[in-house]
């Protein structure tokens, strides 16, 4: 190998080298990281897909219209973060006493 070009800089090969690798292996490490990121945010992302999925669901399966117009809005008020909580919202909803239609006096 000709090392002449690195003999007038100073440098040994091997420092050379080892900068190299330790670079490569921060890179790794920045990549692995970024990675692990983006998964972490896409599986956020499904979770709350899932669950707004399943409060419609859930609001739409109730009887009476003005149920399922007060669940939806609990719902959007609240945004539970669980599945159990939404049970919890939706039943909340459906016991909610129902006002007539049209005009009260």
């Amino acid at each position: 190998m000709n090392t002449a070009p690195l003999a007038r800089t100073g440098l040994h090969p091997g420092v050379l080298l080892g900068t190299l690798a330790l670079g490569a292996v921060l890179i790794a490490v920045a990549f692995v990281g970024v990675v692990r990121e983006a998964v972490r945010q896409a599986d956020t992302g499904r979770r709350a897909v899932a669950l707004l999925d399943e409060a419609h669901w859930r609001c739409r399966a109730l009887k009476l219209p003005r149920q399922r117009e007060e669940c939806l809005r609990l719902f959007g008020e609240a945004r539970p973060g669980d599945s159990a909580t939404l049970q919890l919202l939706v039943s909340a909803a459906a016991a909610a006493p129902v006002a007539p239609f049209g005009p009260t006096r």
